[in-house]
């Protein structure tokens, strides 16, 4: 969580290459907020890394 509790930032890490990214979460980490980030940033995910997400 930011300054605040105004921002937060969360994290997809696949768990065989240890590939990691980062979601901007700006309006906090409400559930909303980080299923959108997380379905946005999975589409990005080549196929085969989907697979192990955590």
């Amino acid at each position: 969580m930011g300054a605040g509790h105004r921002s937060a930032i969360g994290t997809l890490v696949e768990r065989t290459s240890r590939y990691v990214l980062l979601l901007h979460l700006p309006e906090g980490g409400t559930a909303e907020a980080v299923n959108t980030a997380m379905a946005e940033a999975s589409s990005r995910l080549p196929a085969e890394l989907g697979r192990s997400v955590t």
